[in-house]
């Protein structure tokens, strides 16, 4: 409960998921102690979170523990030690002014700002807990200055009154002078006009000179730095130092989180300079409103196996996904937390109608990939493009937000274009329409859809999940605050395993295995998983038959395209050792329609096989009548039997029948499901 200290009726509280306040204005509709809602959250399990500046309370957070040991030996008033060890002071006083420590070392709280209230849960699963059971303390404005001072980047500094005595007005002359770009003998002629200046000796007009360079040149660099160049950012790389800079969210603030590669520590930075730029993190409200979800923080994860068992049974506990796709997914997840690190990504998709967990395939496995994008709020196109380029996180994209055509075809650019690095989509810029703009979109992606892509360049990117809803029982309706909870530590867990692992991944690298005969674009998703798991002969056999079913599943849905008709009554004309094929023969052997429903016309047909790679057909004499037949070359009709799962041409000129031998298990060592 509200620890004695609080339950004061000018005080105000608010409710907390995790660490996060979930209601809307919280700084302005704060609880009063006794509220039931509060009471009943809080008994429940809920954490809360108490509001400075309410009855002038403030709340010193200190997030470095030795600083907190320090302080607790120095502040005589209310303490509580955080979750991760930090401390929280409060107090009364009459000061309120907000104050970021430097080094990460924690905040002066006064107003409009929350900490977690004691006895609630830190996401590691730690107690706040009191630790100086005392009354609240009251401090004057100068007490509070002298408390915090120490840990303040600048100065608090107190307003000094004008000097108007003589010298004091000669020596803001002076400093205009030298302002004005005038050289120090130009200076002392200029002064001539001041009676102490002509008066004074020599010492008194050299001390003032050099007074007035030292004003004016701080003068001019307090100019430079509020004119500073700024720029947003969610992470930054600084490789001359060995720093890694992540965005975090912590307690309602975004800050970054730097990371020593060198020395495996961090710290924590309101921003930082680098090149005459100031560096800040992306302050916008998508972070506040969940839109965009981030770490909090680094948090240990002991070992690669421990924190592959800790997303699984995160995803287990939350969904309903076959065993290979469960590991596979494992697999995506630690890729999207070093994707910048490869060329090529495919793309994680839910397939199925409403209500059989589409959304909660994205919800569950997006949560925790690596700065999850939620677009489900975009009415257009036009700002999925935008977030993806500011934040270069993993976009979570539902058809069902798409449903005009056009808008769907600038959803197909993003998918189509963002799979590799590179590949950028030009948009005209909304004001002027001379102006190009290039937006990024390579990043990882999950998608969930009602239906297959018609587009198969699109289809071919996805490993696919064909939802059927789930009769397990144990699984929450819906997701609640312990969902939320999970996910965040996992985040943060993630994170630091992306600090650490972000360097060691090297793309180029070739893993001595063999996967098998894959096609090109198989092996470009083969590329960019093996090099995180290349040491463990386990998960590469494990991966090796997920990635040769999934080869299998893109061979079958070629197969019974309408190419695929195509290809399979030239395979059935073949094995009559029929080769003088003309159009008309195919279309009687595959029965293949036109548009109309209607018998496909020569034309049509032609115009398909060329697209093919068939080359123009030529006139023969076959049984004594014209004929114009199809070229039928032995290597390029293997090629094509082979990417459509038919067999291949033997030594003889012969291929075993459709209905004798399923190549495709031949081919690829797979059993058939069935």
């Amino acid at each position: 409960m509200i620890p004695k200290q609080l339950q004061k009726p000018e005080f105000r509280f608010v409710l907390l998921q995790g660490k996060k306040p979930f209601e809307k204005e919280w700084q302005k509709n704060g609880y009063i102690f006794n509220d039931s809602k509060l009471i009943n959250h809080i008994k429940n399990g809920g954490n809360y979170g108490v509001i400075g500046g309410y009855g002038r309370l403030r709340i010193i957070d200190l997030d470095n523990f030795k600083l907190g040991e320090q302080a607790d030996t120095k502040l005589e008033t209310f303490g509580v030690q955080t979750g991760s060890g930090g401390r929280h002071y409060y107090f009364l006083s009459d000061y309120d002014k907000n104050h970021v420590f430097k080094d990460g070392a924690g905040e002066l709280r006064c107003k409009n700002y929350q900490v977690v209230g004691t006895g609630s849960t830190h996401p590691n699963g730690n107690k706040y807990k009191i630790i100086k059971d005392i009354e609240l303390a009251e401090y004057t404005k100068d007490e509070v200055i002298s408390i915090i001072e120490p840990l303040l980047k600048d100065k608090v500094k107190a307003k000094k009154e004008l000097d108007n005595s003589r010298s004091g007005v000669e020596l803001r002359k002076v400093v205009k002078l030298i302002e004005n770009g005038l050289a120090k003998e130009e200076v002392w002629e200029k002064m001539k006009l001041y009676s102490k200046w002509v008066e004074a000796p020599e010492q008194y007009r050299e001390y003032t000179y050099s007074k007035a360079m030292e004003i004016a040149n701080s003068k001019e660099e307090k100019k430079k730095e509020k004119n500073k160049e700024i720029e947003k950012t969610s992470k930054f790389i600084d490789k001359e130092n060995n720093l890694f800079y992540e965005q975090v969210y912590q307690d309602g603030i975004n800050k970054f989180c730097i990371y020593n590669l060198e020395k495996d520590c961090w710290t924590f930075e309101d921003n930082f300079e680098i090149g005459g730029v100031l560096v800040t993190p992306i302050d916008d409200e998508e972070v506040e409103k969940r839109a965009v979800l981030l770490p909090s923080e680094p948090l240990e994860y002991k070992s690669d196996k421990k924190l592959d068992d800790d997303i699984k049974e995160f995803i287990n506990r939350w969904l309903d996904i076959p065993e290979d796709m469960l590991q596979f997914s494992v697999w995506n997840i630690k890729r999207s937390w070093v994707y910048e690190r490869f060329h090529t990504l495919n793309y994680l998709r839910a397939l199925g109608d409403t209500g059989m967990g589409k959304s909660r395939f994205i919800d569950t496995l997006g949560s925790i990939h690596y700065k999850p994008i939620n677009s489900s709020g975009a009415t257009t196109p036009a700002p999925v493009f935008r977030i993806i380029d500011k934040w270069k996180g993993t976009l979570i994209l539902d058809e069902s937000d798409f449903q005009k055509s056009d808008e769907s075809q600038d959803i197909i650019k993003i998918i189509n274009q963002g799979f590799e690095k590179g590949k950028f989509v030009m948009r005209c810029d909304e004001n002027n329409r001379e102006k190009i703009k290039f937006f990024d979109p390579f990043c990882p992606k999950i998608l969930g859809t009602r239906k297959s892509f018609t587009d198969k360049a699109v289809e071919a990117r996805c490993i696919t999940q064909v939802m059927g809803g789930t009769n397990r029982k144990d699984i929450e309706l819906n997701i609640n605050d312990k969902f939320w909870k999970e996910s965040q530590e996992l985040r943060n867990k993630l994170l630091l395993w992306r600090f650490r692992n972000y360097f060691k991944i090297e793309p180029e690298q070739k893993v001595d295995f063999d996967l098998g005969d894959l096609e090109p674009r198989v092996k470009q998703i083969v590329s960019s998983f093996i090099i995180l798991f290349k040491d463990d002969k386990e998960q590469l056999n494990n991966f090796k038959i997920f990635i040769q079913k999934h080869q299998k599943h893109i061979i079958e849905e070629r197969k019974t395209s309408f190419d695929g008709s195509i290809i399979k009554a030239i395979h059935e004309l073949i094995a009559y050792d029929k080769w003088k094929i003309d159009c008309k023969d195919i279309i009687q052997e595959g029965d293949l329609k036109g548009y109309n429903g209607k018998e496909m016309n020569a034309r049509s047909l032609s115009s398909k096989l060329s697209a093919l790679g068939f080359k123009s057909a030529k006139q023969e004499k076959v049984n004594g009548k014209n004929k114009r037949c199809i070229p039928m070359e032995k290597e390029h009709l293997n090629k094509l039997f082979k990417r459509y799962g038919f067999s291949e041409i033997d030594d003889n000129n012969k291929v075993t029948p459709e209905d004798e031998k399923s190549e495709i298990e031949k081919d690829f060592g797979v059993q058939n499901d069935d």
